[in-house]
């Protein structure tokens, strides 16, 4: 229901390997929270931050996925603080991906 936050939590408390049946959906739901995020919070948001509230394991994990998304960051080679002005129209054209819906009915 667009609570990205809850679903993370979710994630890594999920009993009985229910993580890996929710692995399936997790990028499309980190991706709409990164959108969520970087307009909430501005100018910079730390990496340390986005690792712990999107449920990833490291921030080596965290910087990988934020790179696929096309986000920019204030210092290029420490990778430690997220640029959320920036990154904005990168990250919604990444969210884009995952609000086209095909005849069936799929993500």
């Amino acid at each position: 229901m667009g609570d990205f936050r809850k679903v993370c939590k979710l994630h890594t408390t999920a009993p009985h390997m229910g993580a890996y049946v929710m692995d399936h959906y997790m990028d499309r739901v980190r991706v709409l929270g990164l959108v969520s995020v970087c307009k909430a919070f501005r100018p910079d948001i730390s990496v340390e931050f986005l690792t712990k509230q999107m449920a990833f394991d490291d921030a080596d994990a965290t910087v990988k996925f934020l790179e696929s998304c096309g986000a920019v960051f204030t210092d290029p080679k420490a990778k430690s603080v997220l640029d959320a002005k920036t990154s904005m129209g990168p990250v919604m054209a990444k969210a884009s991906e995952y609000t086209k819906v095909d005849i069936r009915g799929q993500v």
